[in-house]
């Protein structure tokens, strides 16, 4: 026990480390996108003061009028030393580029030796759990529950996820079908006074284009639908989801004229907007449901953990 106890420690503090290392890269990530765009602004000034420079230098008409009031000296003396700050200026930047990058190094090599210590930790964690089952049955029903729910919430929170990345296809699909319904709706107002062939072609193709969408969309929220039936929050959305499929299913039958195909696009406007609010107030909830379940998950992990640990 006291070996399992030495283990365990050992391999939280390299946990620390590595959350350390995680955040550190994290943090000179941020530095290095930052010290790149300062680089690539100073490159463009050196590349301009040099530009200065190479023009002086070359017989011109400017070079001639410089020489002619006896300046071009001077200036050229100037640019040179514009470009060459400016030049300073970017090396320095480079070097700390390099310093950055080099560093960055370092700490994913340091990262790479400790990619597996919470799977060691958990291993030795879980071993200690079971050898205090049968040495301490006091504390066995104890960690018995907390770990029997702790596989409940993880399970729940699957579920939860599966559910907000099907709601977020959805919603990446929308803005595209609101585009194609909007170029829509616009030439079939103009259609209706200038009885354009050509608006009349644009029209059609911006509505083939959405038909498509929309039966993608449909795939998406049916699939959304399903997700959303094993965490049994879904009956008010249920009943927008089932709205907004009909309302697809005839959407695109019957359009004998230019006002009908503008009422039906406007009222497919609104349909869409407001299954967009439907899943955007869903994910919501979703969102809140998972920090619920990480919450507690967290507070029964440190719970087991100082039972094990202190056991």
């Amino acid at each position: 026990m006291i070996e399992l106890d030495r283990e365990l420690f050992e391999l939280k503090e390299k946990i620390m480390r590595k959350n350390k290392v995680e955040a550190m890269l994290e943090s000179l990530k941020a530095e290095l996108d930052q010290l790149k765009k300062e680089r690539d602004k100073l490159r463009k000034c050196a590349e301009k003061e040099q530009a200065d420079v190479d023009r002086l230098e070359r017989l011109s008409l400017t070079s001639l009028l410089y020489a002619a009031i006896n300046k071009k000296t001077e200036k050229l003396d100037k640019e040179k030393a514009e470009a060459y700050a400016a030049a300073v200026k970017l090396r320095s930047k480079e070097m700390q580029i390099e310093n950055a990058e080099r560093y960055a190094q370092t700490l994913k090599a340091e990262l790479e030796t400790l990619s597996d210590v919470e799977a060691r930790y958990n291993e030795a964690f879980a071993k200690k759990s079971e050898v205090l089952k049968t040495a301490r049955p006091e504390l066995a029903s104890k960690i018995t529950y907390i770990e029997e729910r702790l596989g409940s919430i993880a399970a729940q929170e699957r579920e939860v996820q599966e559910a907000l990345d099907a709601g977020n296809e959805a919603l990446a699909l929308i803005p595209s079908i609101e585009y194609e319904l909007g170029s829509a709706r616009s030439l079939a107002t103009f259609d209706l006074f200038s009885r354009s062939i050509l608006a009349d072609l644009a029209k059609h193709s911006h509505l083939d284009k959405c038909q498509s969408l929309i039966y993608e969309l449909q795939m998406l929220l049916n699939r959304y639908r399903t997700e959303l039936a094993d965490i049994q929050i879904q009956a008010e959305l249920r009943v927008q989801i089932d709205g907004f499929l009909r309302f697809a299913d005839f959407f695109f039958d019957g359009l004998f004229a230019d006002i009908t195909v503008l009422d039906k696009i406007e009222q497919s406007q609104k349909q869409v907007g407001d299954i967009r609010c439907s899943i955007e107030n869903m994910q919501i909830r979703l969102n809140s449901i998972k920090d619920s379940f990480g919450n507690e998950a967290k507070r029964l992990s440190l719970q087991l953990e100082e039972i094990v640990l202190k056991a």
